[in-house]
């Protein structure tokens, strides 16, 4: 939207309108994940308060949840991460509203079913096909060293997106994996309900739903370490199997493992730990425990005062033709500082998200030394950048590069938890952040 959304402003009134209580109590309002939703609600906050009370659900383990909680804070009334580990991340990024920080698990529908005795070990992912949060070019690997060491299993993939057709071009051939796509959700139990491993290769997670859904059918889940939604729930050994594969360890190293472990389970263990896996879940995430919390936490929301958006600052995460709630204030200087410190030397820019598009001004002035831009999950077929050639992370070489910057406040940290493999090609890393 870039801050364009007066034309939302009225649909936006007319829906709290809609949900008021015939007592004429405030509306709860859950605004999605962009930042300029909750933008519209902050115009409604500044100029009809009264109205609605707010609630930011903070899903994902990605920093831009918390980032777009903490911009808007003044209007917002309660937080929910959906994980210990986001509770802890966000009371950290919002210390002065610690009290209103609510932890509520995601809930499931849970039936354990019965397992058939069989000889092939089969193996569901669940989730959307994509490259940069599911890391799904780990599957490959993990199907190939499966093959290798003999294991008999099955594999099939159900989910979209726009990965899907890369993953099935690497996969073509392999009879042991198919590729089933879009199902409707109502059908995703059918396929959990035959499965003995439920597979996951996320980089980051919130609290997977996907995973409790398949602990809940009894499938065992195994997936790579991940900081937030999994500690306590999978528990390695014991619930499932946690491989030692981080969020920026290689597709290929993760695939590894995954099949490692895989291969390394033996029916027993598959029967102890589905058991335990559906019997936590029934117990810990019910629907019927998470609506009461939620009952609870409207209640307490609804007897709230008013929180007004200030008039002295913009309703825009993301503002026109300037800087949005991902990109700092001084963020154009510290680049135009970077860059002038690199003149003569040739010049990669590491990211082509919200960061850069803010900056678009500055790199027109600055941007003599740049060669090219790299991004880890580039649109499929777009190789170029603004006229500036553009490329997938790992194809770094090509741009003959002397120099990377790094384009990026939310996720700096881990974009420069990734330089070796950078520097080991021979280019100077910058950040223009520090911790």
């Amino acid at each position: 939207m870039d801050g364009c959304f007066e034309l939302l402003i009225p649909i936006y009134r007319a829906a709290v309108e809609a949900v008021r209580p015939r007592d004429g109590s405030p509306s709860v309002v859950l605004p999605s994940v962009p930042g300029d939703c909750y933008g519209v609600v902050a115009a409604l906050a500044q100029s009809e308060p009264e109205t609605l009370r707010v609630v930011s659900w903070v899903h994902a383990d990605n920093n831009y949840d918390v980032a777009v909680a903490a911009h808007f804070e003044p209007m917002i009334h309660a937080f929910v991460p959906v994980s210990r580990e986001l509770e802890e991340h966000t009371r950290i990024a919002i210390p002065t509203r610690a009290r209103d920080v609510h932890q509520i698990n995601h809930a499931v529908e849970s039936q354990m079913t019965p397992r058939r005795q069989s000889g092939v070990l089969r193996l569901v992912y669940t989730g959307r096909v994509v490259e940069e949060q599911k890391r799904i070019s780990a599957l490959p690997f993990m199907v190939d060293a499966l093959c290798r060491s003999g294991v008999s299993f099955d594999l099939k993939i159900v989910g979209d997106g726009p990965a899907f057709d890369d993953l099935q071009r690497e996969l073509a051939g392999v009879e042991q994996v198919e590729l089933i796509g879009r199902v409707q959700p109502e059908a995703v139990g059918a396929y959990l309900a035959e499965a003995d491993i439920w597979v996951s290769s996320s980089r980051y997670e919130g609290q997977s739903v996907a995973m409790l859904e398949a602990m809940g059918a009894g499938c065992v889940p195994v997936m790579p370490r991940i900081r937030s939604g999994v500690s306590g729930i999978v528990r390695d050994g014991v619930r499932g199997r946690i491989v030692d594969a981080g969020p920026d360890d290689s597709a290929e190293h993760t695939g590894l493992k995954l099949a490692e472990a895989i291969g390394s389970l033996k029916a027993e263990d598959l029967a102890r730990m589905s058991d335990r896996a559906a019997k936590y879940v029934a117990e810990h995430h019910s629907v019927e425990g998470y609506l009461e919390r939620i009952r609870q936490l409207l209640a307490e929301v609804r007897a709230m005062g008013p929180r007004c958006w200030p008039t002295n600052r913009a309703v825009a995460y993301q503002a026109v033709g300037g800087a949005s709630g991902s990109t700092p204030s001084d963020a154009s200087d510290r680049m135009a500082t970077c860059l002038r410190s690199l003149k003569g030397r040739r010049v990669v820019l590491y990211g082509i998200g919200r960061h850069t598009v803010d900056l678009a001004p500055t790199l027109a002035r600055y941007g003599e030394d740049i060669v090219g831009f790299i991004d880890d999950t580039p649109s499929e077929g777009v190789e170029r950048f603004w006229g500036w050639p553009l490329c997938r992370a790992d194809q770094v070489a090509k741009l003959g590069g002397t120099d990377l910057v790094i384009s990026s406040y939310l996720h700096e940290s881990t974009m420069w938890s990734r330089r070796a493999s950078f520097e080991q090609q021979g280019l100077a890393v910058h950040r223009l952040y520090a911790e």
